[in-house]
């Protein structure tokens, strides 16, 4: 699940009005970093870890919606 937003980690986990979507990644080697980056066309998205404090963002630029 990805969560699109400005909301941070630990507020996302909390907010049940944070939109969320499954995404196909569209390149072999997408990065996920601790926080947004700059230069994404088309944002960036938490990606939620099943680990604790492993969650990253990534850029939805190289994602499609499923």
């Amino acid at each position: 699940m990805v969560y699109v937003g400005e909301l941070t980690a630990a507020e996302a986990s909390e907010s049940a009005e944070t939109e969320s979507f499954q995404v196909k990644v569209s390149i072999s080697n997408l990065n996920i970093r601790v926080g947004p980056g700059t230069g994404s066309a088309t944002g960036w998205g938490l990606l939620k870890a099943y680990q604790s404090g492993r969650n990253g963002r990534i850029s939805l630029e190289f994602c499609e919606r499923t």
